[in-house]
């Protein structure tokens, strides 16, 4: 009887001892260190998954750096973009909080041409920063990718109204040119056009702006 427990005992040893090395490989333990120079964010050492992926396009340092946000980046950089997305649902579920989560979901499911999709986040996000024009921007271009215009006119026309949104409408009016030209629209879109124009200036050809 003594020897089956002693038995017992190390095959229970062996198992935990296992399974505790198998999370210690899975998941880092420690910060995630971030560049955040020319809008894109690359894991360093030791989270650049031998120097195979690049992160791209977290915009602040609001991103929250748990595990989650690493595992659901790498796994849409290697295809599996439900997973990233599952991931990172996850992620906002234990941290609700952090509603930068929303957006950069959609913006998975931007990069992956689910526009529809894309929308729903970004329409969550919006809901959380109504006063700021980038939160409208973020919606009406994917509502204009998934063509639906009519509401990308009035989501891009209520950016206008916001305090920043009025202060800085290039953007925007370039963005309503891109409706109204999609619409078949061309003395709306040229007029917008125009506003943009004289809003950017030279700055024009260099607004991110992948529409």
């Amino acid at each position: 009887m003594e020897r089956t427990v002693i038995i017992f005992a190390l095959i229970l040893a062996i198992v935990i001892a296992i399974t505790w090395f198998l999370l210690i490989q899975s998941v880092p333990t420690k910060p995630v260190k971030w560049d955040w120079s020319y809008d894109t964010a690359i894991p360093l050492s030791p989270y650049n998954y031998k120097d195979r992926f690049t992160v791209l396009r977290p915009r602040d340092e609001s991103l929250p750096t748990r595990d989650y946000v690493i595992h659901a980046w790498r796994e849409w950089l290697e295809g599996d973009l439900d997973q990233a997305v599952l991931l990172y649902q996850i992620g906002y579920m234990y941290d609700p909080n952090n509603v930068f989560a929303l957006r950069d979901i959609g913006d998975l499911c931007y990069e992956n041409e689910q526009f529809t999709l894309a929308c729903n986040y970004y329409n969550q996000y919006q809901a959380y920063f109504p006063d700021q024009a980038s939160s409208y921007i973020y919606w009406g271009r994917s509502l204009l990718k998934a063509n639906y215009l009519q509401e990308a006119e009035r989501v891009l026309k209520d950016g206008l109204m916001t305090d920043d949104g009025a202060a800085s409408p290039g953007t925007l009016y370039h963005m309503l040119s891109k409706v109204y030209e999609q619409m078949g629209r061309p003395y709306l879109e040229a007029d917008y056009r125009a506003k943009a124009y004289r809003a950017l200036g030279a700055d024009l050809f260099t607004v991110i702006d992948d529409i």
